[in-house]
């Protein structure tokens, strides 16, 4: 081909792709690449669904690295606690309860143990109940 000069089936050849560009744009959306946060926050539910299956951050990171999705655990944790609003270090994080347990089952499962705990007293060592023995001069 010669530079500035386009043959007419070139032209066709170039008229039908962008049209086929802007059709796939109008369907598909403008296809700008989304930033890793943004993948994090849309991916929020599934994440912490996966969490509390059991897996862990660095789990869950190695399946988003199979699927081109480059973060550490640390930088993970830190977007899903940009998501959720919370401020500065979060700390750790609490325990997932594999089961569903009421505020009743709570209260009356701690209130069972301190009873446990004052039942139980700590017995003193008193001298009441020492004998005392002579030293015995056998030898």
């Amino acid at each position: 081909m010669v530079r500035g000069k386009i043959s007419i089936t070139s032209l066709e050849d170039l008229r039908a792709g962008l049209e086929a560009d802007i059709k796939e744009r109008r369907e598909n959306g403008p296809g700008i690449p989304k930033t890793t946060f943004e993948i994090i926050q849309e991916l929020k539910p599934l994440i912490d669904d996966m969490r509390g299956d059991g897996w862990t951050d660095v789990e869950i990171v190695e399946a988003l690295k199979k699927r081109g999705v480059d973060i550490s655990a640390s930088t993970m944790s830190r977007y899903l606690q940009k998501v959720r609003g919370v401020k500065g270090k979060g700390g750790r994080r609490p325990k997932v309860q594999t089961r569903s347990v009421s505020t009743e089952e709570v209260s009356s499962s701690i209130k069972q143990e301190v009873s446990e705990k004052k039942e139980a007293k700590p017995v003193k060592p008193s001298m009441a109940n020492f004998e005392s023995k002579e030293p015995s001069m056998d030898a």
